[in-house]
């Protein structure tokens, strides 16, 4: 069995969750963390007994050693943390969202085609009950031909929090909701249902 050499970008809360389920999986050996607060870096290094610390992705790339990148910054810096991966050939996985343009997308897809490399987006939610009733719907065809997908999870939160158009905010609540939405051909409108 071939091992995964794993470098995780990225040493905050979502890096640790990261690393828990990854030090689990046959075939996977966390092989380096990059964080610019080396600091941070470090200790998660001596937590999860990762032999390699890196203040840049540049510095990773060049000390070799990895096959693939988990991205788990904040989302804005997404495209810059992975792209110098995907023209390196290596396969990124990118924490939700992608990243925060439709732009920055395309630019991340685009350097993947060209050079041959895996990228992809963590979606943790694939087994929601939502999620499997909406992939039903899909299948059965009941908003004819996609032309976008997109979803959005929204903790409730007090009404001062709140936003007025949405009713998300950023702030954590003990319970979740969702929604979730398609635009199809065939409805110019958005549909959306909730779950609770």
């Amino acid at each position: 069995m071939t091992t995964r050499r794993v470098c995780l970008v990225g040493a905050g809360f979502i890096a640790q969750v990261h690393a828990e389920a990854l030090v689990g999986l046959k075939g996977v050996t966390l092989a380096a963390v990059v964080d610019p607060d080396t600091q941070a870096a470090e200790a998660m290094a001596r937590r999860f007994r990762i032999p390699t610390v890196h203040a840049s992705v540049a510095d990773a790339i060049a000390a070799g050693g990895i096959d693939c990148a988990h991205v788990l910054v904040p989302p804005a810096a997404h495209r810059a943390a992975a792209a110098p991966f995907l023209q390196a050939g290596l396969a990124v996985l990118v924490e939700k969202p992608m990243a925060t343009s439709a732009a920055d997308c395309a630019a991340l897809n685009n350097l993947a085609a060209a050079h041959g490399a895996t990228l992809a987006v963590n979606q943790n939610f694939i087994f929601h009950p939502a999620f499997r009733r909406l992939q039903q719907a899909v299948e059965r065809r009941r908003f004819g031909r996609l032309t976008a997908r997109c979803f959005s999870a929204c903790r409730p939160a007090s009404s001062r929090a709140a936003s007025s158009a949405t009713g998300c905010s950023r702030r954590r609540s003990t319970s979740s909701w969702s929604r979730r939405c398609i635009r199809s051909r065939r409805s110019p409108r958005w549909w959306a249902s909730s779950v609770r």
